[in-house]
Parts: structure tokens; sequence; C-alpha cells
């Protein structure tokens, strides 16, 4: 079992594994099971937007992109490190299409305190994850989550975690 949230123990999901590939293949969620594949598609085959995480079910989806096909299918050895579970108070969105789950980015507000450190707070909106599936990759999607954080802070700066992928950083450059 594994926390939702980075700081509620009280949010736990059951993964189901794989014997064979140790690899999760479904969780368990409001008394049901939900096969992975599954829970990465939505009821709506037009959807295609970014959609803040509002829900619980939201927060679950982000959940498993996160802890499950980042870590567990999408990993690439070379990538420094693991994301940890996002917490409950961080603001994050979907990124949809065609009704199916592309990716997500989080943010982490201006002024909240850095954790950790004393008294210090982030000066500006910052990107401090953000993950784009496989198959999702090189089709703009990083280019659209700059236009979309430029949209909800006209006229503001905002700022991306370090380090920033090499993919990341060469569509930024582009945009420019």
């Amino acid at each position: 079992m594994e926390a939702v949230f980075r700081d509620q123990e009280s949010s736990r999901v059951l993964h189901l594994q794989c014997d064979s590939c140790k690899k999760s293949v479904a969780l368990r969620a409001g008394g049901k099971w939900w096969p992975l594949q599954e829970s990465l598609h939505c009821g709506d085959s037009y959807r295609s937007s970014f959609k803040e995480v509002a829900t619980f079910g939201e927060r679950l989806l982000l959940h498993v992109l996160n802890r499950i096909i980042f870590k567990e299918v999408e990993h690439d050895s070379g990538t420094p490190a693991l994301f940890l579970p996002i917490p409950a108070d961080e603001q994050a969105k979907l990124i949809w299409c065609n009704g199916e789950v592309v990716g997500f980015y989080t943010l982490k507000p201006r002024g909240k305190l850095y954790q950790g450190a004393f008294g210090e707070s982030y000066a500006m909106p910052i990107v401090d994850l953000m993950f784009i599936r496989k198959k999702f990759r090189q089709q703009g999607y990083g280019a659209k989550v700059i236009e979309d954080l430029a949209f909800m802070f006209p006229n503001q700066n905002f700022g991306f975690s370090h380090p920033v992928s090499p993919s990341l950083y060469i569509g930024m450059i582009d945009i420019q």
C-alpha cells in the first residue's frame, strides 16, 4: 500500500502487482479494483485540455501517473530521481488528449515556504514536477504547458524547479 498524498497517511491505495514482473497492474480505490490502462482514459473521448486536479479521483489519477506509470513503466535509467508522492495542498493539472491522460504538472505557489527552509519562500509560481507519457512526447505538450502557465499568470514571472530535463529545456528555447 502506498499513500496518494505525501503528507496524509490516511490516503493509502492498494496496488496489485504481477508476480513475474513485479509491476502494478491494478489498484484498489473506492472499494473497487481498477486496471491501470483503464484508469488512463475517461468516458469523454472529446476531453482535450488542461484540467486542474480537484477531486479525489483526479488526485488518484495523478498518483497513478506519478507513482506507477512513471516509476514502473516509463522511467529511464538515465533519469536522476523518481518523483515523490505529491502533497495534498500542491496545485496540479492533468493534461488530456481525446479522452486519454497525457501527463501532468504541479505548481508550488508564490509565497509557499520551502520545505525544510527557515522562512524562505518561493518568489514566483514554480513548476515543480512535469511528466508527459512517452507516447505523447515530441508533440508540443511541453510548449502547451508553458502557454497554459502564461495564460494563468499573465504579465508575471514563473519558473521551473531544477533539474529541467534536456527535452523541456530545448522546448523552452524554441518558444523564445
